[in-house]
């Protein structure tokens, strides 16, 4: 029993490291092969979906949870203004405004996160409690 679960470890460390070594070969020969397995790659991914639609969903919270903790690690773990950590009520304000036509070019949400995190997390924007943030909008 020892012997195959040694036999187990070595093969997936095996794996592990070939993958490493070898991933833009991988990722390459998966996108061909899905480019040319469209219309059967699609019907899989819609059934895989439809059988774990809340194993998805979990791990969508998790990665959003994740990447706004990563952002706002970054500008600042508190509102500015009033210093509330609750990360249910803080999110990232524009400083110098413009955060309206900014979201309709980039998205919101986690589309705004990531691209905050893409371009290496620039300056002009601060991190405010959902309250501050209207209160501010509202004295513009």
């Amino acid at each position: 029993m020892g012997h195959d679960k040694e036999r187990i470890n070595l093969r997936e460390n095996y794996f592990k490291e070939y993958y490493l070594e070898h991933s833009e070969e991988i990722k390459e020969r998966s996108r061909k092969w899905r480019e040319s397995h469209l219309e059967y790659a699609r019907k899989r991914d819609r059934e895989y979906a439809s059988k774990n639609r809340e194993h998805i969903l979990n791990r969508c919270k998790q990665y959003y949870l994740k990447l706004k903790l990563e952002v706002l690690s970054h500008y600042g773990d508190k509102c500015v203004n009033c210093g509330v950590t609750d990360i249910r009520f803080l999110t990232i304000d524009h400083i110098h405004g413009g955060g309206t036509e900014h979201r309709k070019r980039v998205g919101m949400g986690s589309s705004f996160y990531q691209w905050l995190k893409r371009n290496s997390y620039p300056k002009g924007y601060q991190v405010l409690c959902f309250s501050c943030n209207l209160r501010r909008k509202k004295n513009a």
